[in-house]
């Protein structure tokens, strides 16, 4: 076989893309003492295959035991789990919201002048932090005062 043909044979070895017979090609190739010096370390690799091939494996194979009727009992007992927990669930959560009261005209008013209250207080609050402003800008002022009078 030709350097070349072989060398394109073991690209397409190593991508996955070699047919049956080429790879018999390699195999029968790499198991002659004349290989061609470039591709002498591909010998151990396809020697090992022809060898792994040749082997026999007499021993019983161990039985495997399948836990499918335990598993199955197991997830049918998770799932009547989670479809118990998900029909109580949803039953607290609709009495949750039935027991709501629904909101009067008193109960407006008085939610009204609550917000009421709470914008004053939060523009009482306002106020209290420009005035405390009013102080940083008078020791900017100061600042630059004595900047001027060092320079």
């Amino acid at each position: 076989m030709e350097l070349q043909q072989i060398k394109t044979i073991i690209e397409r070895y190593f991508e996955g893309n070699t047919s049956l017979a080429e790879e018999k090609q390699l195999s029968a190739y790499f198991s002659q003492e004349n290989v061609h010096p470039d591709l002498k370390h591909y010998q151990p690799l396809f020697s090992f295959f022809n060898k792994e091939k040749q082997q026999e494996y007499n021993e019983p194979l161990p039985k495997i035991t399948s836990k499918t009727k335990t598993s199955y009992y197991v997830f049918l007992a998770a799932g009547i789990a989670a479809s118990f927990l998900l029909v109580f669930s949803v039953f607290l959560w609709q009495n949750k919201h039935a027991q709501k009261p629904i909101p009067s005209a008193e109960n407006k008013a008085l939610a009204m002048q609550n917000t009421q209250e709470l914008l004053k207080m939060m523009t009482d609050v306002i106020g209290e932090g420009k005035e405390q402003l009013r102080y940083i800008e008078k020791i900017q002022e100061t600042k630059n005062k004595i900047i001027k009078t060092k320079q």
